[in-house]
């Protein structure tokens, strides 16, 4: 097909918005519906190319995958590399293993199935994950590796029935896709039955005007331009049924644009600029490395420096940084590999290497894997590495799919032939001192129930203002655990959490979850200060309505490093120094203030856990035997356990039984 520079502008218009999303600007709160954008464009080129190879009677399968990988792997492979050696300088043994399974499947192109089973593409984690991206390359190889199958087959025997074949499978992909949303919505972000309608949406087109095309029309290509844009502005992250039904406006607003957004048009003056053309010819690499750029970049601000990994300054120094390495990927890897003689003198090189780079995949991943995330990377006592342990009765208690639904949504703490008096509740930081709750209240003689999710903030009346998942419907699971509660006649109610990250965020002020008191808000941190003080005084109206007096438990401090980090001073014998890097007990308190603040004004009973916590001057992670944290913020079952007695000392203050336990 002849060379159309509106469509290298449009690609621009698809990464650019890709990139700030993942860089967390808000104004492109939408921008990851640039993949959906791609994707048409995909499925458009692919098909016209094929076409007219095979109308020309030059069409060969092996040549067509020969031109693909030559101009999809060699970037990607080298990106690939890249990450390995700073993988292993910045990423923790729990990172690790996650990036040694996602390099893994990305070479192998299941990237997008091993998401669609452990991952959540708008999840604060995925922001650290600097392969988050590869899915939707996966996506297009699967697509690539079977689509012209099929196409070759019906432009041979069913050429004459073939737009309505190919419509056909669209339409039943789109309702796949329409259905997942609401059903499975991982499955069906991440998965290619639930994508291929895109890319075949742009397949359509192209088979559509193969012997004609549509003319120019200044009215349809600007209307389809405002629909791309303006989903990056308008669509939301939280909005569930994406990709869906709603994803059919900038799907049909990108066929506008390559249907009718001809020379002569509006649309084709602003996509045809130079700059955006240029930055078309090198979105591939654009895209390849953004993600990387940015995740390793965030987390050198966080491990070396006192900058805010998620400030603006940080980002577009960042985005800039990531556009020019992209210039170079394609200056150097993608033009000489797809254009240049070396890999056309020797057809094996290309299958030789990628085979070499799967076995090395393989045996990196079996290292990693086999060494616990490579933990000697971090010299620490063997006594510290066996402390930093997360799990306590996880399957059983917390995380739960459904547990707004299903029958089995608590577990009993403490004393369990007994009925349940005390109620607790709360998010992942609830969890972290679960071990500790459950020896308070057995040496108290008590029986509790408890529910948590992760990012659940145990505040009644305030929403989640993050993508909402059906399956951890939080603000639901506070409702219903109210009116357990109240059912039940329970006089305790215990809420646990990280109050700073729905207040103001933590260490850097990073690590903020937005709350509201509607689930249309728009996220912002002044929203989330303004709703904390109401959440807490709702909290406390509504117990308080059924006799309830809520107990809030207090945030145990945020430290700056993973205790694996904080602990190499001491394996280099340096004694004491190593909890130089402790955060300040002065840091602490001000990273609580808004929330101790909003605690205070509504006189809220709060168990402040400070004084357990922190001496005069410092918040201590750990001992010279064992970390008191499994992370940067979560207590460790063992600095669980070392809570129990100051649990049991302020909870029986409050908590009267008549069987009380001396701890």
């Amino acid at each position: 097909m002849n060379y159309r520079a509106e469509i290298d502008g449009l690609r621009a218009i698809a990464v650019i918005p890709v990139i700030l999303y993942h860089a967390g600007f808000s104004l492109f709160q939408g921008g990851f519906i640039g993949v959906d954008v791609f994707f048409v464009i995909s499925g458009f080129l692919i098909t016209s190319i094929i076409i007219k190879a095979v109308d020309e009677g030059r069409f060969s399968l092996i040549e067509f995958y020969e031109r693909r990988a030559k101009r999809l792997l060699p970037a990607f492979v080298v990106m690939l590399v890249v990450c390995v050696p700073l993988a292993w300088a910045f990423l923790l043994p729990n990172q690790m293993k996650l990036f040694a399974f996602n390099l893994f499947s990305a070479v192998f192109f299941a990237a997008n199935i091993s998401y669609s089973v452990k991952g959540d593409y708008f999840s604060i984690n995925a922001h650290d994950d600097p392969l988050a991206h590869t899915w939707s390359l996966s996506v297009e190889e699967q697509f690539y590796l079977i689509f012209p199958l099929f196409l070759i087959v019906c432009l041979r025997w069913f050429k004459t029935n073939i737009l309505l074949l190919v419509s056909l499978l669209m339409l039943a992909s789109l309702m796949t896709s329409i259905w997942l949303a609401q059903e499975d919505w991982n499955r069906g972000f991440y998965l290619a039955h639930a994508r291929a309608w895109e890319m075949l949406a742009g397949c359509t087109l192209a088979i559509g005007i193969a012997k004609k095309a549509l003319p120019a029309n200044q009215w349809a290509a600007m209307m389809g331009l405002c629909a791309i844009v303006g989903s990056y502005v308008l669509f939301d992250p939280r909005m569930y049924q994406l990709p869906g039904l709603l994803t059919v406006v900038p799907v049909l607003g990108t066929l506008l644009v390559i249907g009718f957004g001809h020379r002569g048009t509006i649309t084709h003056a602003l996509l045809s600029q130079k700059s955006l053309v240029y930055i078309g010819l090198v979105s591939y690499s654009a895209y390849l490395w953004h993600q990387p750029v940015l995740a390793f970049g965030r987390l050198a601000a966080h491990r070396f420096t006192n900058i805010d990994p998620g400030s603006a300054v940080l980002m577009s120094v960042l985005c800039v940084i990531s556009m020019a390495i992209a210039w170079m990927s394609w200056r150097w890897v993608e033009v000489p590999c797809r254009k240049g003689t070396l890999l056309s003198k020797n057809r094996l090189i290309l299958p030789y290497s990628m085979g070499g780079v799967a076995v090395c995949t393989f045996a990196f991943a079996l290292l990693v894997l086999n060494t616990n995330g490579v933990e000697n990377r971090f010299s620490a006592p063997e006594s510290v590495v066996e402390s930093i342990d997360f799990e306590y009765r996880r399957d059983e208690c917390f995380d739960l799919d459904n547990t707004h639904t299903r029958e089995d949504w608590t577990c009993t703490l403490g004393i369990e032939e007994i009925e349940p008096t005390v109620f607790v509740m709360g998010d992942s930081h609830s969890y972290a001192m679960l071990a500790g709750l459950d020896m308070a209240f057995q040496r108290m003689g008590i029986s509790a129930e408890y529910a948590g999710l992760p990012g659940c903030v145990p505040l009644l009346g305030v929403h989640l203002i993050e993508r909402y998942d059906p399956l951890k419907d939080c603000y639901a699971l506070k409702e219903r655990f109210f009116e357990h509660v109240k059912a039940s006649g329970g006089k305790h109610v215990i809420l646990a959490g990280a109050w700073s990250y729905y207040s103001g965020g933590g260490v850097g002020r990073g690590n903020i979850f937005n709350i509201g008191t509607n689930p249309n808000d728009r996220p912002s941190a002044n929203k989330s200060k303004e709703t904390f003080p109401i959440g807490v005084e709702t909290t406390i109206e509504h117990y308080s309505q059924i006799g309830v007096v809520p107990i809030f438990i207090g945030q145990v401090p945020d430290q700056k490093l993973h205790p694996l980090q904080h602990y190499q001073p001491l394996s280099k014998g340096k004694g004491a120094g190593y909890l130089d890097s402790a955060i300040s007990k002065r840091e602490h308190v001000e990273i609580q203030s808004i929330a101790a603040d909003a605690f205070i004004l509504s006189g809220a009973d709060l168990i402040d856990p400070t004084p357990m916590m922190c001496n005069d001057s410092i918040c201590p992670f750990g001992n010279e035997h064992y970390s008191y944290y499994f992370d940067e913020d979560h207590l460790s079952v063992m600095g669980s356990k070392r809570m129990a007695p100051f649990l049991h000392k302020e909870l029986s203050k409050r908590v009267k039984t008549d069987q009380m336990v001396k701890l």
